[in-house]
């Protein structure tokens, strides 16, 4: 029963990932927005998706992979976040998941919302505020709280090293400068 559960549980977070998002897009300028892809942007994203209080790499992995992939969390009985590099979200639907979070299910799977003004009349999330939905379907707060700038950052990281690809020598190198050791294995 418990594994049927897991199973219907991914099936929500994969369809409620791939729900389009329009609000945030318009909110930043548009879905067609130009995406700056320079190498000093996308490590500013790195480093941002590996901070303290984002923590993506914590349901996501460092590669992209899910945390259900990741040998590190095999001791983790409830698997993370769904693969980065299978995902089929586009540039807007990603800032608009990662501004608003959202919640699967009896709050097993949680998606963080990292911007403080998401689901407000200024920014709602899927056209809707927090009074138009109940406080059992509200996501929690990142514990670190990003902007605009910050949440596109992030995107075109994950698009341009995950989206799609597997994780790099070169970009291994880049998320783990001390440590060569996990870069070899690649």
């Amino acid at each position: 029963m418990r594994a049927a559960t897991r199973r219907l549980t991914w099936l929500g977070l994969a369809l409620a990932l791939m729900l389009p998002g329009v609000a945030l897009a318009q909110a930043h300028g548009g879905a067609g927005g130009a995406q700056t892809n320079d190498a000093a942007r996308l490590e500013d994203g790195m480093r941002l998706y590996r901070a303290d209080g984002v923590d993506c790499e914590w349901c996501h992995g460092w590669h992209g992979l899910g945390r259900g992939h990741d040998f590190e969390y095999a001791d983790v009985q409830q698997a993370g976040g769904p693969a980065l590099s299978t995902s089929l979200l586009d540039r807007a639907a990603m800032i608009e998941l990662i501004s608003c979070g959202r919640i699967v299910g009896e709050r097993l799977m949680v998606m963080p919302q990292y911007r403080g003004d998401a689901w407000t009349a200024g920014l709602p999330c899927w056209g809707k505020t927090f009074a138009d939905i109940p406080i059992q379907e509200r996501p929690v707060h990142g514990k670190r709280q990003m902007n605009a700038r910050e949440i596109e950052a992030v995107v075109d990281y994950i698009l341009a090293v995950y989206r799609g690809k597997r994780m790099t020598l070169e970009w291994c190198l880049k998320y783990f400068p001390a440590s060569r050791g996990i870069c070899e294995t690649l």
